[in-house]
């Protein structure tokens, strides 16, 4: 496992879920508010859960959708690029919360999960609960194959979604550090 600030220069290997926990919130306080974890389960020292303990957790899961082209869907939201993604709502799995979430944000009817990918873990202070919070987001490779006009969720402050390549996506700003970690581990 590593934890990876903005800075991807500054990757650093932590050996207990105590010292993620620690640089974690020392990192979220001098880096803009958050710090970014991304789990490699192939090489990984302790789990994403030994750290939620340290934090209050919530858990959310998202989507990298594919069209037909092969063109991956972003939205821009209060002031970056995004990919859909959201809290898991009481007894629902978290391919069901993608899902619902995409639908939700993005008007896409009949998207098909195919694949899940490691998950993140964006830690942050939240003032209004005055505690940390660790969100663990699930992300799913999905395939959207219908046609239809793309509806953005103004409640959710979307104001816009365009279908992109890869290429693209991963080079537009201003993207979300978390999700270029997303984009760039495919």
């Amino acid at each position: 496992m590593y934890l990876e600030p903005h800075d991807p220069e500054s990757t650093q290997m932590l050996h207990s879920g105590a010292e993620a926990a620690d640089w974690l919130k020392k990192q979220s306080q001098e880096d803009q508010g958050f710090a970014v974890l991304q789990s490699d389960s192939l090489n990984s020292e302790f789990s994403i859960e030994s750290i939620e303990q340290y934090f209050t957790p919530i858990v959310a899961a998202g989507t990298l959708t594919f069209n037909k082209e092969g063109q991956v869907l972003m939205m821009f939201r209060k002031g970056s690029w995004d990919l859909p993604k959201g809290k898991a709502d009481f007894g629902e799995t978290i391919s069901e919360t993608a899902k619902r979430e995409t639908q939700e944000e993005t008007g896409l009817q009949g998207i098909q999960i195919v694949k899940e990918l490691n998950p993140t873990c964006h830690v942050y202070f939240e003032p209004r609960v005055n505690a940390w919070i660790c969100k663990t987001t699930y992300w799913f490779i999905a395939h959207w194959l219908g046609e239809g006009d793309l509806v953005p969720q103004a409640e959710e402050g979307i104001t816009a979604l365009e279908w992109m390549d890869l290429e693209k996506a991963k080079n537009i700003r201003p993207l979300y550090p978390l999700i270029l970690n997303v984009l760039t581990g495919l």
